[in-house]
C-alpha cells in the first residue's frame, strides 16, 4: 500500500487563493503629542509570521513637513511567529535631533520598508517640548 497525497496549487483569482504577504506593522496607542526629546512608541505586528505571511523589516523615523529627518532612525523587525498579541509588540525609543519645534506644526512618523524603501505609513504628531536639551546635568 502506498499513501496517496493530493496537491492542488491554487492560482491567483481562484477560490481559496492566499497571496504571500509581508507582516504588517502598525503604531499602537492614540497619543499623538510628544512632550520630551526622548520618548518611546510601541509598534504591533498584526499577524504572526506563519504560512504565507513573511517577515518584514521596517525603518521608523520622524520627519518635518519638508522631509527633513528630525530624529534617529530605528529598524523594526517583524518576524515573530507568536500567537499571543502582546508577544508581537516592539517598543522603540526615539531621540529628537535639535530643538525649536513649532507646537502648531505637524511632524510625521514615517515607516518605510527596509528592502524596497516603500512608505508603509505616515502618522502626524505634534511636538511640544517645553525644555530642550539646554540643561546639562
Amino acid at each position: 500500500m502506498v499513501p496517496l497525497i493530493r496537491y492542488q496549487n491554487k492560482k491567483s483569482g481562484q477560490k481559496g487563493f492566499t497571496a504571500i504577504t509581508k507582516a504588517e506593522v502598525v503604531l499602537l496607542g492614540d497619543n499623538r503629542k510628544i512632550s520630551n526629546n526622548i520618548f518611546t512608541l510601541a509598534f504591533y505586528q498584526k499577524s504572526p509570521c506563519v504560512g504565507k505571511v513573511q517577515a518584514r523589516q521596517a525603518l521608523a523615523r520622524f520627519e518635518d513637513s519638508r522631509g527633513e529627518v528630525i530624529s534617529d532612525e530605528h529598524r523594526i523587525i517583524a518576524n515573530s511567529a507568536a500567537t499571543e498579541n502582546n508577544e508581537r509588540v516592539t517598543k522603540v525609543t526615539f531621540h529628537l535631533l535639535g530643538s525649536g519645534y513649532d507646537r502648531n506644526t505637524d511632524y510625521w512618523l514615517v515607516l518605510k520598508d527596509a528592502e524596497d524603501g516603500a512608505e508603509l505609513s505616515r502618522t502626524a504628531f505634534r511636538i511640544d517640548v517645553v525644555f530642550g536639551l539646554d540643561f546639562d546635568f
